[in-house]
Parts: C-alpha cells; sequence; structure tokens
C-alpha cells in the first residue's frame, strides 16, 4: 500500500511540475492580457490598463467562461496605454475570442492612431480602408508599404464564439481560427512604431469600424506564439494570468 501510495505521489507530483512548466510557456512573452470580466484591467502584470468609451456593456458569457465585453457597432471601443505597443522588427502575436453574426466592416484589435506607419490591424470583413469579404478575418502590418495583407478562407461571423489568433514570426504572417492555420504570406519584416496607440474594438485613427459583437480574453504576445501554444488557448475556456513570485503561471479550464 505504501508503495503503491508513493508511486502515486511522485506521479501527481510529476504532473503538477509539467502543468507549471506549460502554463509558464503560454505566459512567455504577454505585453498584456486583458480578461474583461468586468473591465478592462491588465492581469499579466505590466500595468496596461484599457479605458473603455462609448457604452460597452460587460456580460456573462458560457457557464464557466466569466464575463465578455458587447460592443454595439457604433462607437464603443478599448484604448490600452502604451506600453501595450509593439516596436521595430519584433515577432508578435495577438490571441482572443469574438462571437459576432455581423456582416460588417469591424477592427478587432489595431496599433494605429495619429499616424500609420509602423501599425498592425486585425478586422473582420474589411481592409484598411475598404469592407469587403464579410465575416473572413484580416491581418496586415504596413510601414511605408505593406509587408503583407493576409485574409482567411473562413468566416467567423455565425454568431458562435472563435479562437482567432495573428503571428508574425519573422517574414511570416499566419491568421489561426480556432487552432488551425488559415491564411499565410511572407515578405520583408518591416518596423512596428511603439508611439502608435493599440485599440481593442475600433480604428481609433478614423473613428470607425466600430465592432459589433462579443469579445473576451485578448492578449498581445511580443514573440511569435507556436502551432501547440495556440492549439491550447483555442482549446482552454479562461486563462488566468498571475505573477506567483518571479514565476508567472497560467492555467485554464476546458472549453469544449
Amino acid at each position: 500500500m505504501k508503495f503503491h501510495l508513493l508511486i502515486i505521489s511522485v506521479f501527481l507530483m510529476f504532473a503538477a511540475f509539467s502543468a507549471t512548466v506549460l502554463m509558464a510557456d503560454i505566459a512567455d512573452g504577454l505585453v498584456g492580457h486583458w480578461l474583461l470580466d468586468g473591465n478592462a484591467a491588465d492581469s499579466s502584470g505590466n500595468g496596461n490598463d484599457g479605458t473603455p468609451s462609448g457604452d460597452p456593456v460587460w456580460v456573462d458569457t458560457q457557464p464557466g467562461f466569466g464575463q465578455g465585453l458587447s460592443f454595439d457597432g457604433q462607437d464603443d471601443r478599448i484604448v490600452l496605454e502604451a506600453g501595450a505597443s509593439l516596436a521595430g522588427p519584433t515577432d508578435f502575436s495577438l490571441s482572443l475570442w469574438v462571437k459576432t453574426d455581423s456582416g460588417g466592416a469591424h477592427t478587432l484589435v489595431q496599433q494605429r492612431n495619429g499616424g500609420i506607419s509602423g501599425e498592425y490591424i486585425l478586422n473582420v470583413g474589411t481592409s484598411h480602408n475598404v469592407a469587403m469579404n464579410p465575416g473572413q478575418v484580416y491581418f496586415m502590418v504596413f510601414n511605408g508599404n505593406m509587408q503583407w495583407e493576409i485574409w482567411s478562407s473562413k468566416t467567423i461571423n455565425d454568431g458562435v464564439w472563435h479562437h482567432l489568433a495573428a503571428v508574425r514570426e519573422g517574414q511570416t504572417g499566419t491568421i489561426y481560427i480556432d487552432g488551425e492555420p488559415d491564411g499565410t504570406a511572407a515578405n520583408n519584416v518591416l518596423d512596428l512604431d511603439g508611439a502608435l496607440k493599440v485599440a481593442i474594438g475600433a480604428d481609433i485613427r478614423n473613428n470607425t469600424r466600430y465592432f459589433k459583437g462579443e469579445m473576451d480574453e485578448v492578449s498581445i504576445y511580443n514573440r511569435a506564439l507556436e502551432p501547440e501554444d495556440i492549439q491550447t488557448l483555442a482549446n482552454s475556456e479562461k486563462i488566468l494570468v498571475e505573477p506567483v513570485g518571479t514565476l508567472t503561471a497560467t492555467w485554464g479550464a476546458v472549453k469544449h
């Protein structure tokens, strides 16, 4: 009996250690993590809190999923502190949960305000300047010219929750929908401008393309997420992040 208990204890300790390593890996490189559970605070510990404007509504989502934010498509948005901006040729990733049934032109996340050189944009149903391809996801980086413009082949405006990720890794950009790659392109790397502000749910340069739908769990990373990272995020219901000593720990509940 003691031997069996020893084996079980060793197994549990190994499982806990493995989970902690996995969780720390998912949190590595977080610039900001906005749970959108009743506020727009940054839970990464970096202090990049957001400021909501308009009249977005905090809503309960799915059981165990906590709250998300409902945008009305008219004037709702969140503007983030300058620390959420990215600079130079860095790899980066965006991760978020989205639910919409709109066929309109909407911005999800962008680094873009007074200027456009050094920007990135993640939209649905619109390029950076032309409404088109309703329900398809659009990802671009621009600085004087386009590094690339990428469209997903799938649409997400079916009124159900989808996990989206957009990744720049060197010359290559990739859109992921529900953990699977769905659009990629490659070109010479262009610098991002860290002086540009970041916004969720609207084009804050032109005060347009306001998102209509619900959003949750928005994250910005200063690294390229690996495909297995994105699979983990897409199969998790809620990724909570908080500093534990010098280690950032993350954990999630199973979504499906």
